[in-house]
Formats: C-alpha cells, sequence, structure tokens
C-alpha cells in the first residue's frame, strides 16, 4: 500500500484491514446533517455495520466514536478523500472497493437519511440538511450515472 494512503488511515485511526470503516462515513454524515443523530438513523448504521462485516476493534471504536460526536472536518475531508481514492485503486487494500461500491455506499446514506421517518407519512422524511449533505456526498463520491440523486430517492420511494 503506498506510504500516504497508509498514512492517512492510520491518522483516521484505521489500517490495512480496518479500512472497510471508511464506508460507514458517508452514512454517518447523512445522519448528522440536522445536528442530532436520530436512534433509528443510529441503528441502521450499526445494523448496516454488522451485515457488511465492518467491526473490526478498530473499525467498531471508530463507529461508537462518530455515533457520539460528529467527525470533525479533517475526519471527514480525510476520511471521503481516502475512501474516493481506496475505491480508485485496483490492488492491495481498497481491491474490493469499485465505483459501483461508491454508488451503493450513496443510495445507503439515502436509506439512513430517510430511517427516522417523516411525520405519519404527510412529510419528507428527508430534511434540508439532510438533502444538502447528500448533494455534497454525491458530489465528493463523482456519484453521476444521468440520475439525480433526487430521481435516485423518489425510485427508493423514500
Amino acid at each position: 500500500m503506498e506510504d500516504t494512503l497508509l498514512k492517512d488511515l492510520h491518522q483516521l485511526g484505521l489500517n490495512e484491514t480496518s479500512y472497510r470503516a471508511l464506508l460507514l462515513l458517508p452514512l454517518v454524515e447523512v445522519a448528522w446533517a440536522d445536528g442530532r443523530i436520530q436512534p433509528a438513523e443510529a441503528a441502521a448504521i450499526e445494523d448496516l455495520a454488522r451485515k457488511n462485516d465492518f467491526f473490526s476493534t478498530e473499525a467498531q471504536a471508530l463507529l461508537q466514536r462518530w455515533l457520539k460526536a460528529p467527525p470533525t472536518d479533517t475526519e471527514r475531508e480525510l476520511g471521503m478523500r481516502t475512501l474516493v481514492e481506496l475505491a480508485r485503486r485496483r490492488g492491495g487494500a481498497g481491491a474490493s472497493l469499485e465505483a459501483k461500491t461508491l454508488q451503493e455506499l450513496f443510495e445507503l446514506s439515502c436509506q439512513v437519511a430517510s430511517a427516522a421517518g417523516g411525520f405519519f407519512g404527510l412529510s419528507s422524511s428527508i430534511s434540508s440538511a439532510e438533502r444538502a449533505s447528500l448533494d455534497q456526498i454525491a458530489d465528493i463520491l463523482h456519484i453521476d450515472d444521468g440520475n439525480s440523486w433526487s430521481e435516485m430517492l423518489s425510485d427508493l420511494k423514500v
């Protein structure tokens, strides 16, 4: 693994085996978008982490910290940049990540945004702050398949 990438992972408290915790960062970001994480959002993130085997010791510690307090600006910027770089690689750490992985992460972020639910189905379950966060995540992850994220949300029926 390239020294810079390994250094960035270490700065985040991760290594070449626990890097998959970065896949949770976009989900955490959208959950914190409105200033607090709803219990349903935290549960959705933890459930996805368990289902996808993201719970190495380092990953679990990082996720619990992120669920208690939002990632710092440095963690957010470094983490997202590192996540994109890992997805661009074809070997070593990140070899299992692909461009479609980033698309799937975005879709999971949309699910987390809608996890808290609307008001008796009368309003959108996604706040304007969460929508803005989703726009930013889509931009950072280079999600551009011809569909806007809002079209994707309507396809997901949220």
